[in-house]
């Protein structure tokens, strides 16, 4: 092979390098996965709260065993994650006893929160402790109620109230 096509098939091999250089590029994805959070199956729930007798109230800040009622909240439709969900409950606080719900009709008790232990209190119009969801479908978030004593002397009546909450996921 001569030198002239030797220096043709070596720019001709030159310039396939540069043709596919020059048809390469950059392809960019963008996405998210997203999931649907857990909803509460029921946005309007009932609690019947036990009937309390004036003599089981005692002392002021006296909380009331007898008066424990159980506080639950369905979530259904999880998605398969582990995620956290923060309850906060919202409502009239009790000018009394801070913290602690604000009952219509009767003077002297108040409505408190508490952790399913029965013990660990949560504070009106702030958040409640994390729950770990391990991604099953549906969760209950199990919380307690208890009438609580916010001064000496005590007006009888309907104890009622309106207790809000919401549920965040992260």
């Amino acid at each position: 092979m001569n030198m002239k096509n030797k220096l043709i098939v070596t720019s001709l091999l030159a310039a396939s390098v540069f043709a596919s250089t020059a048809n390469a590029g950059t392809i960019n994805i963008t996405g998210k996965i997203t999931s649907n959070p857990c909803v509460a199956s029921s946005t309007v729930t009932d609690i019947k709260m036990p009937d309390i007798n004036l003599n089981e109230l005692g002392r002021t800040a006296n909380t009331v065993a007898s008066s424990s009622t159980d506080i639950i909240i369905k979530l259904t439709g999880c998605p398969a994650i582990k995620q956290d969900a923060t309850v906060t409950f919202t409502g009239k606080e009790d000018t009394d006893k801070k913290g602690s719900l604000q009952l219509n009709g009767v003077k002297g008790v108040a409505l408190a929160l508490y952790e399913e232990d029965g013990t660990t209190e949560i504070k009106i119009n702030e958040k409640a402790a994390v729950k770990s969801l391990d991604g099953a479908e549906t969760h209950d978030l199990k919380y307690k109620a208890k009438y609580v004593t916010t001064a000496s002397v005590f007006t009888p009546g309907d104890a009622d109230a309106t207790l809000n909450f919401e549920v965040k996921f992260n």
